[in-house]
Parts: C-alpha cells; structure tokens; sequence
C-alpha cells in the first residue's frame, strides 16, 4: 500500500499606486465620484497630459492552493487507487475605474482651436468618470474525489474502470460586492439585476437579494465523469506491441462553477 501526497502554493501580486503631490482635497476639487481616490482629475492632451498616473491605480493580490492525495493498494490481479483534491483559488483586488476622471483636449474639435485652448477654456472634447466599490475578496472554490481499478484479466489484456466526481465552485466575494443578470427577470420586470443574500446587509432595498453567495442559484455544480479503458498488449519476436484505448467524461470550467 502506497499513500501519495503532494501540494501547491502560487502567489502573484502587483501594486500600481499614485502618490499624489497635492490631493483634491487640498486644491479644492470636489469629485463626486472619487469614493475616497484622493487623485485630481488625469487631463490629457495631444502631444502630453499631466496629473496623477495615467492608469486607475491598482493592485492585487492572487494566491492558489492544491491540496492531493492518491492511496494506492495492489491485490492479485487488481490495482486499486482512490484519491481526492481540494482547490482554492483567491483573488484580493481594488480596481477603482476612472474613479478620479479622466478628460480629454484635441486640436481642431472644438471652437476653441488648439488643445490648450479648450482646457484654458474649460472646453474638453470628451471626459470619462466612474465609481461605486472596487475592491472585491473572491474566492474560487473546486473539490473532487476519484477511484479506480485497474483489473488485468490476463497476462496480455488490462482493464481501467474508474469514476471522478468533481464539485466546481461558483466564485463569491467575501466583500459581498457582485451581482449578476437573469434574462427571465429582465423581460417579466425591465430590471434583470440580482444578488446574493448577503447584499442585504447594506440595506439598499434590493428585493432581488435572493441568490447564493456566487449570485447564482447553486453554490457547487457537480459533475460525474466514469472511465474505461482498455490496454492490449502482444509479443512479437522482436518487440513488444502494446494498443491503449481510454473513454472517458470530462468536464471543463468556464467562468463559473454553478448555475
């Protein structure tokens, strides 16, 4: 009997942050959408742009574990393996979009000639602003199990009968800052928005705040996945010839784990 254990740990992290030489604040700009970005506005130019970073400041802090575990066991004719898996992927990022605005000045768009001009003007071609929360805690969860037999019926023929069981994980935040869309919502009622019953505690009247942690309807989607195969092996006088055959099921994740 043989027990095989192995296990992983990967971290990856950036941090792109602007340090303001004077805030908006101390300037006395007043930014209805910067949530606490203490940036003044990036103004940008066709040949040069000044202000703050010319990126939305952010940064990230990723981390995976795998955790394995295979228990392995020969009995005559018969080896038996059964193991299972335990994933879980974090994700901490604050990505606050165009929380301190963004504008925009060109030659020749408007009445004002140049692209200084239109600033000294208060003239921008375009502008672009957002807010609300940007920092999220998702976490990325994935379990899974196997056994399998691999049974040699005779000298030159092997069988290989298993089963795996995997239970993907729908992503959630800790943070409780997500939501999602039903397309059945939005044509019965014009507002296809919903969230999970966590939103309720910021007491925004949300009446769709019915949905599991991942905004969906089910935390885990559980996927079965048998196998069979087969091994041929026949000798020849100078080699050996060997045929494999595998059927199996196999699922993969796409951006969600439940449904």
């Amino acid at each position: 009997m043989v027990n095989e254990f192995r296990f992983g740990i990967n971290i990856i992290g950036d941090k792109l942050h602007n340090v303001p030489p004077a805030t908006n604040t101390q300037v006395g700009i007043n930014l209805p959408t910067a949530n606490g970005d203490p940036n003044i506005y990036r103004f940008t130019f066709g040949a040069f742009a000044f202000g703050p970073f010319p990126q939305e400041p952010q940064r990230a802090l990723t981390d995976s574990f795998v955790w394995l575990d295979t228990l392995s066991w020969t009995h005559g004719a018969h080896q038996f393996r059964l193991g299972g898996e335990i994933d879980r992927t974090t994700i901490r990022r604050n990505l606050p979009v165009a929380d301190n605005g963004l504008l925009f000045f060109a030659n020749g768009v408007t009445a004002f000639g140049s692209d200084f001009q239109s600033f000294l003007a208060g003239a921008p071609f375009f502008g672009e602003a957002g807010g609300g929360v940007g920092n999220h805690d998702y976490r990325i969860p994935a379990r899974a199990w196997f056994a399998q037999n691999d049974y040699r019926v005779r000298k030159d023929l092997t069988l290989n009968l298993g089963i795996r069981t995997e239970f993907l994980g729908a992503p959630f935040d800790e943070l409780c800052h997500l939501g999602n869309t039903d397309a059945t919502l939005g044509r019965t009622t014009g507002q296809p928005f919903v969230y999970p019953r966590c939103a309720n505690k910021f007491n925004l009247g949300l009446t769709t705040a019915t949905k599991e942690r991942g905004a969906l309807n089910n935390n885990y989607a559980t996927v079965w996945e048998p196998r069979i195969g087969i091994c041929v092996r026949r000798a020849r006088t100078a080699h050996n010839f060997v045929a494999r055959r595998l059927w199996d099921l196999q699922r993969a994740r796409g951006l969600g784990g439940g449904g």
